[in-house]
């Protein structure tokens, strides 16, 4: 990452965190759910442009939506979904999993992995 890059995020951080902070508290609230659904902050918009190196365009009929895995308490994995505008994120945990599980991939499952034993670590 570019000195620049890292300037870009460390700009955006406190606005991500305030969003990342409604996850945790999300699953605080509702022990029994893995996942949610939720429309992407432009914070979170602008930090997943600036890691990926490339500036997505998005369709005026489209919206960015986040799907969101509990890992463990205070460590949720964010996965990018491209939907449909105005969409009511409302769903049920089933739900909400079909999705995370759709845009799921190898990456993912392998930043899923060392994010369980980062947090089975800090547990002992």
């Amino acid at each position: 990452m570019t000195p620049n890059q890292r300037r870009q995020l460390q700009k955006l951080a406190d606005r991500v965190d305030r969003v990342s902070e409604s996850d945790r508290r999300f699953f605080e609230r509702f022990p029994h759910r893995q996942h949610r659904v939720r429309r992407a902050s432009q914070a979170e918009i602008e930090a997943i442009a600036i890691l990926s190196g490339e500036k997505k365009t998005v369709a005026a009929d489209r919206q960015v939506y986040l799907a969101v895995k509990n890992i463990a308490p205070g460590a949720q994995l964010r996965l990018v979904i491209i939907g449909p505008r105005n969409l009511d994120t409302d769903f049920p945990e089933f739900f909400a999993q079909e999705l995370y599980e759709l845009v799921n991939n190898d990456q993912a499952r392998e930043i899923e992995a060392q994010m369980r034993m980062r947090a089975a670590g800090c547990a002992k």
